[in-house]
């Protein structure tokens, strides 16, 4: 399957050029951004994969084309986010652990008949989340009729709505956009998909020339560069191998397991930079915005992020994006961080690991941010060399994180998560625990000074 990704990967160059050398806005554009992500997905995965992005796609046309537009976002939601949970539960065989061993022999065979992808079911969980977006634009749109925004409405939402639910044949040239079929970037609205296929490649350039930024030869070279950082986190990723055996249950290292966390997630990057090529000249996005943090994660961005919300926010920013867009701002603002973060765990997969990682990420998150409400003032204040150590304890724990937060996603048993945790003692917990507790020991502290202040004033 590897040596298809990246015969794919490079055919994507060509396509790409063929699709911007089409008429601008002409339906010969969905038809070749169709049948091209068809055959590429079929080509490099299976035709399962392709028969559930597919059903996906199928359903969500049916749902916007039946159901009150007020309703589509929700219920695309629930229908689109049920497939991929049935595709976890298949991929997991949890079916034994629910059923019994007396009633599961038959329920499986018709389940993993169905559901089952064994590999890079990337592609499936994409065509969730661009079928969500696509579905909460046409209610944002329809709880706006004027064509001004209503009333309270987020302007990330405003940006991306839709007036009126596009032809079968324009929303199936989004859903198998051919560049970002398998999966990067995981979102992109369906507005954008429209600019990139009604865009001209002298529109792109005088765009790109107002804007003083690279076109042209200089845009391509800024690929090819990208290319190149791909190639070299790919061989990066291949030395990860070196510390499995000493990450496995009963002889956890910490700076091992760390490394292989690291390497590990420079595999992603590497798929993302050699993607970023063909999705960038098929219009996607233009040339100017190559160096901008919008769709393309940079590694400095989230392993030398100073804290922990920086690296959440930095990990990958397209599905960040969409749980910001389409779920935190969508929910109880109270309840938006834990409804967030339980979606994203689902929608991941149903490993017991990554519960594990959703649960100390929300943990180390609440202690980042009462560290900037609290602490940070106070160090602000101290001499230049305790600043500096406060800078770097900040970085250190956010290491930390980002390794204890990606080592439960190595393991999919939960007796190999549990094994791990008493490994490590449970330390990075304490340490955020302690962290939480000093933070309201600060806010105790200025509380009390600013119930002072008046009373001193009276006296």
């Amino acid at each position: 399957m590897l040596a298809r990704l990246a015969i794919w990967v490079l055919l994507c160059f060509p396509l790409a050029v063929v699709f911007r050398s089409m008429p601008a806005g002409s339906a010969a554009r969905h038809v070749f951004s169709c049948v091209a992500g068809a055959l590429g997905l079929y080509f490099v995965t299976s035709a399962q994969h392709l028969a559930h992005v597919l059903a996906i796609a199928l359903t969500t046309h049916l749902i916007v084309r039946v159901a009150p537009a007020r309703l589509a976002g929700p219920l695309v939601f629930a229908a689109s986010f049920a497939h991929v949970l049935a595709v976890h539960v298949a991929r997991a065989d949890l079916l034994e652990g629910v059923l019994g061993p007396a009633h599961a022999g038959s329920a499986r065979a018709v389940w993993e008949g169905a559901f089952a992808v064994r590999k890079f079911q990337t592609a499936v969980m994409a065509a969730m989340l661009k079928a969500t977006g696509f579905a909460f634009s046409l209610s944002d749109g329809a709880r706006s009729p004027g064509g001004a925004p209503a009333p309270g409405m987020h302007a990330a939402h405003a940006a991306v709505r839709l007036s009126r639910a596009p032809s079968a044949l324009r929303f199936a040239g989004y859903m198998l956009f051919f560049p970002a079929v398998l999966g990067h970037p995981s979102y992109f609205s369906y507005a954008e998909y429209e600019a990139a296929a009604a865009d001209s490649d002298a529109q792109r350039c005088a765009a790109s020339s107002a804007a003083r930024a690279p076109c042209g030869p200089v845009a391509w070279a800024q690929i090819a560069m990208r290319m190149l950082e791909g190639a070299a986190f790919g061989a990066l990723h291949a030395q990860a191998v070196r510390f499995l055996p000493r990450c496995s249950a009963g002889h956890y290292e910490p700076l091992a397991c760390y490394a292989y966390s690291v390497l590990s997630y420079a595999r992603f990057y590497a798929f993302w930079r050699l993607c970023d090529g063909p999705i960038v000249i098929a219009g996607l996005l233009p040339s100017e915005h190559l160096s901008a943090p919008y769709y393309f994660t940079r590694m400095r961005d989230t392993l030398l992020a100073p804290d922990h919300v920086s690296t959440v926010r930095n990990w990958n920013l397209p599905v960040a994006r969409f749980m910001k867009e389409n779920v935190l701002l969508r929910v109880h603002r109270a309840y938006g961080p834990l409804i967030t973060f339980t979606f994203s765990t689902l929608w991941h997969g149903v490993a017991p690991g990554y519960f594990v990682t959703a649960g100390s990420t929300l943990l180390f998150l609440k202690a980042t941010n009462e560290l900037r409400t609290h602490v940070a003032p106070r160090a602000a204040r101290l001499p230049a060399p305790l600043r500096w150590a406060f800078g770097a304890c900040g970085r250190l724990l956010n290491h930390g994180a980002v390794a204890f937060s990606l080592l439960p996603m190595m393991n999919v048993s939960g007796a190999e998560t549990l094994a791990m945790l008493r490994a490590l003692r449970f330390a990075p917990f304490a340490i955020a625990l302690a962290l939480l507790a000093l933070c309201r020991v600060c806010a105790a502290s200025d509380r009390h000074a600013r119930a002072a202040v008046p009373k001193a004033k009276a006296l």
